[in-house]
């Protein structure tokens, strides 16, 4: 017999199918393998049955049949090893064997690179025959394709939903899940069915498809982290920011009621500071921003939102963007921690002969509106409504009353058990109809020298 020796290289040049049926203008001709199987039987002639997509079955009588891709190509086994035997010393017993005779020097016989590596043409054809007869052929089913391309499908939506929806940690463990599984049943098939599923292409794209959404995602939690530590860095801590941006969900940007305890500060004495400095713009400025530095320390160290400054004096609030369930705790501590910062101040900078800083301090609590509030072209957290008014006003309360600070009826209520607080007055504040109790808050019990003489003397001064 006459058979074509062709080798049909993938497209990364290793050989991995080999043709079973050649084309030469019209007709076909068998290969090498395929017409020594022939000839193996004692048949004259060969089999084949085709469909719209090519060639689906070969048959010589007396020979297994022979699945093929379209294009009459096999998909042998190359795991098989032969005996070799130079042409001057041939076995005499060679009866019932199949004999392949080809050149091996080199120069002579160009190896092929196959999927187990370097291999001579003979050897290339005598694995062929092989895989045909021991029936070691893997098979690709005509709906492999179908299959395929309904797992990218699937798989990928699952994909696209884990990188938007889930954290990009998890999602990375459950992106696991699917690949594994994918690699798991094509290595399952091959190796007990000799069924072929290309898990490669579902493999590569479901990368693809998660790397994109998962890439995305990063790209726009950097975005909004940078937004964050934009919108929050001069008014929280590094701390509560860096909370903000690894949850960004704790964050609500728009309006919303929420009950805060908000305070006010003003500088006593200014006028004293700045005859001091008289037309120094520059000293004046320093020793300003230094003791605004001082006192907003405690404001951020205490999970305060410094909400803005207002000359000399300063605003900020408690229990937004972050939730605090001792707000009203958390910003008396805040005031008393300035005053001490106050006094440390004041001994620094006396060693300079800049003249003392007093300050007033008010603190309201009550439901008020916070959020990003502005215009188009600007816009900054911050809150509104009645209870940062009265707090303003408690402020400025505190000097005609000769205290440090004064405080509203809610934010007493929820400290009195931790603070010694004394009553003030009850006083008719504008655009109220009612009288509110103001109180003044002197420190913890435990910290105050004579509590129990204070509170008597006081006790005595409301009384007459």
């Amino acid at each position: 017999g006459v058979g074509m020796v062709a080798t049909m290289p993938e497209p990364d040049g290793v050989v991995r199918r080999s043709p079973m049926l050649v084309a030469v203008d019209d007709k076909f001709y068998p290969s090498i393998t395929f017409e020594t199987l022939r000839v193996l039987s004692g048949e004259i002639s060969f089999q084949v049955r085709s469909n719209e997509a090519g060639v689906e079955v070969l048959r010589i009588p007396g020979q297994p049949l022979m699945y093929t891709d379209p294009n009459s190509r096999i998909w042998p086994s190359r795991a098989f090893t032969y005996q070799s035997f130079s042409v001057t010393n041939i076995p005499e017993d060679l009866d019932g064997k199949i004999v392949i005779l080809s050149l091996t020097a080199e120069g002579f016989s160009n190896p092929v690179a196959t999927s187990h590596g370097e291999m001579l043409p003979g050897t290339v054809i005598a694995t062929d025959l092989s895989s045909i007869l021991s029936q070691v052929l893997l098979v690709r089913p005509a709906e492999a394709d179908f299959y395929e391309l309904v797992a990218i499908l699937l798989f990928g939506l699952v994909m696209v939903f884990l990188a938007i929806r889930v954290k990009l940690v998890l999602a990375g463990l459950l992106f696991l899940l699917p690949v594994s599984g994918l690699i798991a049943a094509s290595w399952f098939a091959h190796s007990y069915y000799f069924m072929l599923y290309d898990a490669v292409l579902p493999v590569l794209s479901l990368l693809l498809v998660f790397g994109t959404g998962a890439f995305s995602r990063a790209l726009e939690e950097f975005r909004l982290k940078q937004q964050i530590k934009k919108q929050f860095g001069t008014y929280l801590s590094p701390a509560m920011v860096e909370k903000l941006q690894e949850n960004p969900d704790l964050l609500k940007l728009g309006g919303e009621e929420r009950e805060l305890s908000i305070m006010f500060t003003d500088v006593r004495g200014f006028t004293a500071i700045s005859e001091h400095y008289g037309k120094d713009v520059q000293g004046l400025t320093k020793i300003m921003n230094r003791y605004m530095t001082a006192m907003t320390a405690s404001i951020l160290r205490n999970e305060g939102t410094l909400d803005k400054y207002i000359g000399d004096a300063q605003m900020a609030f408690w229990n937004a963007p972050l939730d605090d369930k001792d707000h009203a705790k958390n910003a008396v501590k805040t005031m008393l921690e300035m005053l001490d910062n106050l006094k440390e101040f004041n001994d620094e900078i006396a060693k300079e002969g800049v003249p003392a800083f007093g300050m007033g301090l008010g603190i309201n609590t009550g439901t008020v509106v916070v959020g990003n509030m502005g215009s188009d072209q600007r816009f900054d957290y911050t809150c509104l409504g009645d209870s940062v008014n009265l707090a303003s006003r408690l402020e400025g309360q505190s000097k005609p009353y000769g205290v440090s600070n004064v405080i509203g009826p809610l934010t007493y209520r929820y400290i009195r058990e931790e603070y010694l607080c004394l009553a003030l007055d009850t006083i008719a504040v504008k655009g109220k109809k009612e009288g509110v109790d103001i109180y003044t808050a002197l420190g913890r019990p435990e910290d105050i020298v004579h509590v129990k003489m204070d509170l008597d003397m006081h006790a005595n001064m409301m009384k007459s």
